[in-house]
């Protein structure tokens, strides 16, 4: 496995154009998917595919970058701790997104606090991370460790409870959710064809980061259609599903 590592982790060097790193507890997969969905016009994307974030996964889907991507996308995920660091290594993300926190994987921890902290351990020299403010221990992390690691990281944090520069408002209705989020002092809204929180809080990251790509110059995004394209979501198959069988099964 680590030779397998070390391998991804030279390729990786190879390539010089934008990678996006996602890890968190949960929608890590989903936030890959949407955010390829919604870039797909103007980038040529590679990604990981399906849920392949493990320490075998990660590797073999930096392996697929090659000359003719301009954006990678990778997810990244871990059950237990010192993972994170060999997984840094490949992905090297310069930009980050934490979908969230929760009790996936719990047992592999001694506390949320030092979960949080590992996952952490992915944007150690990222210039920028996407997050949702509204998890108090997320926030509170960043302070403690991310800052200290990588003082010079942007943090792109948005919350739809706090007044602020990046606060976010929604309003459920017939056909779905409809989105407003403020960003470098401009508003942007947007329909969204759900309403459970999870998918709403998946799709704002999305919205976030490509905002972020736009404003700093790493492509030109088309932002009304841009925006236009999240009423096309779509959920995402998980390895969880209930499917209806014959005979009651």
């Amino acid at each position: 496995i680590k030779a397998l590592q070390n391998l991804a982790a030279t390729k990786r060097k190879q390539h010089k154009y934008p990678v996006v790193g996602i890890t968190g507890s949960n929608g890590k997969t989903i936030v890959k998917e949407w955010l390829s969905f919604l870039l797909e016009p103007y980038f040529e994307i590679i990604k990981s595919p399906r849920s392949y974030n493990s320490q075998i996964g990660v590797a073999l889907s930096v392996w697929e970058m090659s000359k003719k991507h301009n954006l990678a996308i990778f997810e990244a995920g871990i059950s237990m701790q010192n993972e994170m660091q060999n997984l840094e290594e490949i992905i090297k993300p310069e930009i980050g997104i934490f979908t969230n926190i929760g009790s996936a994987h719990n047992e592999g921890f001694r506390s949320l606090k030092q979960k949080i902290t590992e996952k952490l351990r992915l944007f150690k020299k990222s210039k920028v991370l996407v997050f949702c403010k509204d998890y108090q221990e997320i926030s509170e992390e960043l302070s403690i460790f991310l800052m200290a690691v990588n003082p010079k990281i942007k943090l792109l944090g948005w919350s739809s409870t706090a007044v602020g520069p990046n606060c976010v408002e929604t309003i459920q209705n017939s056909f779905g959710t409809s989105v407003t989020l403020y960003y470098s002092g401009e508003s942007f809204a947007f329909d969204l064809p759900f309403n459970d929180h999870a998918s709403v809080e998946n799709a704002i990251h999305c919205a976030y980061t490509a905002l972020y790509m736009h404003f700093e110059g790493h492509l030109e995004i088309d932002i009304p259609e841009f925006l236009e394209r999240f009423k096309q979501l779509k959920p995402v198959a998980m390895r969880l599903e209930l499917k209806q069988g014959s005979n009651n099964n």
